[in-house]
């Protein structure tokens, strides 16, 4: 049996590309739609077959997160998740950071927030959902509050850099170095035959 790689489709009026997937029969109900559909952003046929493929990869993962028990995330795979949510901070305000005054009324959003008991879930919960499903993960209460907390404070270390960029200073932001890497698969063999 062979199974096909979906392709991207292309629009018939306006040429752009499409990635196009039926929700699986099991994942029908919980995700709501029959079928999910975004535009790749590209006319260019071979572009759009490396996004699509990207694509596919993406919805692999949130079909994976709808099926998975809530489980304890560990610390490290938490701060990993949350090193790529700086990186996508980061990348929206490359060039251009804005007002000081912006980053001294974020900053203060960010504090009121932290001291509202509720507040960090109706701030950060549909992005840290978003984080956990294209990471193919359920993560149990403990860990997502986890993942919120840990959100706020990259949030603040993100403003409060923003801050300095929209004063003139661009050196880089010691604390976006601060994310590890999430290696799911265990150490190499190497460090497990040095560590016995």
């Amino acid at each position: 049996m062979i199974l096909h790689m979906p392709r991207p489709h292309k629009h018939p009026k306006t040429g752009v590309y499409y990635f196009r997937q039926k929700t699986p029969a099991d994942l029908r109900q919980i995700f709501g739609k029959a079928e999910i559909s975004w535009s790749l952003r590209t006319k260019d046929e071979e572009v759009a077959k490396i996004r699509n493929a990207e694509a596919v990869h993406k919805q692999a993962l949130v079909w994976q997160s709808l099926r998975a028990s809530p489980s304890a995330l560990p610390h490290k795979q938490i701060l990993s998740i949350v090193g790529q949510y700086r990186r996508d901070l980061d990348a929206m305000l490359e060039v251009e950071p804005g007002e000081v005054g912006i980053w001294d009324g974020v900053l203060r959003l960010e504090a009121g927030y932290a001291a509202d008991p509720d507040g960090l879930e109706r701030w950060g919960g549909t992005e840290a959902d978003r984080l956990l499903r294209e990471n193919g993960l359920a993560a149990d209460i403990y860990s997502r509050t986890r993942l919120l907390d840990a959100m706020h404070k990259a949030r603040m270390e993100w403003a409060t850099f923003q801050h300095r960029r929209a004063e003139g200073d661009y050196s880089p932001d010691p604390s976006a170095q601060r994310f590890p890497e999430w290696n799911s698969t265990g150490p190499k063999k190497a460090e497990q035959t040095a560590a016995a």
